[in-house]
């Protein structure tokens, strides 16, 4: 013990500088590993932000829309502008394979009621793949086919130690007439 104090004693000055150099060369490898990159994510959302004019609250957009009749026609003429079907179930069917699952199957039913002016199309996709990916495929078939809606997923792994769940995802596509 006597020892260690004398080269705490004699030494403390020198051990004291390299601490300082250590806790200096530390805090910049932190900097470049993990502040440089939150930076450069930082940067690219807001030229994203930049490039699309801004944000809107959906309230002030639906202000500005005029009257509850006009929203309602603005509403449908969304549709209209949708590709044909054919065109959709290419799309979700790229963006399946764009984020690692293969569509093997597919069960799809019309439903459609004449006093209602949207057809909905139910497509019920049974697929297998991580977690993750499957969230992947859901999150990005909504964003890719906006005039489609999640219905159902169900997920189910056959044990505990399985890193593959299989699923059953139901999907709406609204359709005009």
């Amino acid at each position: 013990m006597n020892k260690a104090l004398w080269l705490l004693r004699h030494h403390g000055a020198t051990l004291a500088l390299w601490g300082g150099v250590a806790l200096a060369l530390l805090a910049l490898v932190a900097n470049a590993l993990v502040m440089q990159p939150l930076q450069e994510q930082l940067a690219a959302l807001a030229e994203v932000q930049a490039r699309s004019g801004g944000t809107e609250r959906a309230a002030d957009a639906a202000a500005r829309a005029g009257t509850p009749a006009q929203q309602l026609a603005d509403f449908y003429a969304h549709f209209d502008k949708a590709p044909k079907l054919t065109v959709l179930l290419g799309r979700l069917n790229a963006v399946a394979k764009a984020s690692g699952l293969e569509l093997a199957s597919a069960e799809y039913r019309l439903s459609s009621s004449p006093d209602q002016r949207l057809q909905r199309y139910q497509i019920v996709i049974p697929v297998t793949g991580s977690y993750r990916t499957i969230r992947v495929f859901v999150a990005r078939a909504l964003r890719e086919l906006p005039t489609m809606s999640l219905d159902l997923v169900q997920l189910q792994r056959k044990s505990i130690a399985d890193t593959d769940v299989e699923a059953q995802i139901s999907f709406t596509l609204h359709l005009p007439r």
